[in-house]
C-alpha cells in the first residue's frame, strides 16, 4: 500500500495572511460606501422599536424598502442599492437566509414587474459646444482654466472617459504615435475576471487643429513644462501610485480629483441642446461618455469597435445604459422598399 502523506494545516492566519484579508484601507472603503443607508436602516429600526441587527427577519428590510418607495419614490435602481448596503450588515449565512426569503423574493419580483427601462434618452445637439470650443481659437491664448476645461472634454467625448478615467491617467505612460495619442489609466471602474486593470485608450487627431484632442493635449503639457510631475496615490488601492495629469489651475503642484474633472467635462457640455419628449423626473444627466460614443453609433462606427474603444464588457451594458439614440446610420426604409 502507498502510504498517504498528511499535511498540518496551520491553525490560525499569519501576519501576512490577516493583513491581506484585512486590509484596513479596503474595509474603510467598503464600510464608507455603505455607511449613509445603513444608518438610515438602522435609524428607522429604532425609530419603530425594531433590533433589526439582533433579529434577523427579512420583513424588516422589505418594510422599510416599501416605506422609501411609496413616500420617498424611491427608483428601482436605487432600491436595488439600498438592498445590497443593507444586506452588508450581516453575515453570509445570514444574507442568504433574508435573501432566500418567499417574501422577499416576491416583493423584488414585484417591484422588477413595474419597473419600466425606458430608452426615451434625450436626443443631443453638440454643435453649440463644438462651436464654442472652435471660438477660443488657438490653445495658446486661452487661459489655463479654459485650456484645461477643453481637455478634459476632448478626452472624455472622443475616449470615452468616465471623470474618473481621467483622474487616474497615468502621465508617465502616455506616448504619442504617428499622431495618434495612447493613454493607460490605472485601475479603472472595470474590471477583468475580478481584477483591477490597466485601460489603455487610443485617441486619434482630429483635421481642425482647434478641436484635435491629441494637439489639445500636447499644447497643455507646454503649459507646465518648468513643473515636476505629480505622483498621486490611486484613491482605492493606496499601494498603487501613478503620474497625474490633469493639475489645478490656480495650485499647478496639486492634481485634481474625478469631481472637479466632471465639472470641466460639463461647463462645455451644458452648451450642447435637446430635442425630446419630456424626461421622467430623477433622470441622470447625460455623460460625455454615453454622447461620445452614441455619435460614432450614428456615424457609422461599428458596434464592436466602440465596445473596444470604451471597454465595455457586453453589448448590452452599452445598449442600455449609454446608448443615447436608437437610431443607426443604416436606411432600413431604403433597403427594404
Amino acid at each position: 500500500m502507498t502510504k498517504q502523506r498528511r499535511t498540518d494545516q496551520p491553525s490560525t492566519l499569519n501576519e501576512e495572511s490577516a493583513a491581506i484579508i484585512f486590509n484596513e484601507h479596503r474595509l474603510q472603503l467598503k464600510q464608507k460606501r455603505y455607511d449613509g443607508t445603513q444608518q438610515r436602516f438602522l435609524n428607522w429600526g429604532s425609530q419603530h422599536n425594531r433590533s433589526v441587527l439582533e433579529y434577523v427577519n427579512a420583513i424588516d428590510i422589505i418594510n422599510y424598502l416599501a416605506y422609501g418607495r411609496v413616500h420617498h419614490k424611491w427608483s428601482y435602481g436605487t432600491l436595488l442599492q439600498y438592498k445590497q448596503a443593507i444586506l452588508q450588515l450581516y453575515e453570509k449565512e445570514q444574507r442568504d437566509l433574508i435573501t432566500s426569503d418567499p417574501y422577499f423574493l416576491d416583493f423584488f419580483s414585484a417591484l422588477k414587474s413595474d419597473a419600466v427601462l425606458s430608452f426615451d434618452f434625450p436626443i443631443i445637439n453638440l454643435q453649440p459646444a463644438i462651436d464654442f470650443m472652435i471660438s477660443l481659437g488657438n490653445n495658446s491664448s486661452m487661459s489655463l482654466l479654459r485650456l484645461t476645461q477643453k481637455l478634459c472634454f476632448l478626452l472624455g467625448i472622443t475616449g470615452f472617459l468616465r471623470p474618473s478615467d481621467i483622474e487616474r491617467i497615468d502621465d508617465s505612460k502616455t506616448l504619442i504615435r504617428e499622431g495618434t495619442l495612447r493613454l493607460v489609466i490605472l485601475a479603472p471602474k472595470e474590471k477583468r475576471a475580478g481584477r483591477p486593470i490597466e485601460k489603455v485608450v487610443i485617441i486619434s487627431p482630429h483635421s481642425d487643429t482647434n478641436l484635435c484632442p491629441v494637439i489639445c493635449y500636447q499644447d497643455y503639457k507646454a503649459r507646465f513644462i518648468s513643473y515636476s510631475p505629480i505622483v498621486c496615490s490611486h484613491a482605492r488601492l493606496p499601494q498603487l501610485s501613478y503620474t497625474a495629469l490633469i493639475r489645478n489651475t490656480t495650485a499647478y503642484t496639486k492634481a485634481i480629483g474625478s469631481e472637479r474633472i466632471s465639472n470641466h467635462i460639463k461647463s462645455i457640455l451644458c452648451l450642447a441642446t435637446t430635442t425630446c419628449t419630456a424626461s421622467p423626473p430623477g433622470r441622470k444627466a447625460v455623460k460625455a461618455r454615453a454622447v461620445g460614443s452614441t455619435r460614432a453609433i450614428l456615424a457609422g462606427a461599428k458596434l464592436e469597435d466602440v465596445l473596444t474603444h470604451g471597454s465595455w464588457a457586453s453589448s448590452s451594458i452599452f445598449d442600455t445604459y449609454y446608448r443615447l439614440n436608437r437610431a443607426s446610420a443604416t436606411n432600413f426604409t431604403d433597403l427594404i422598399l
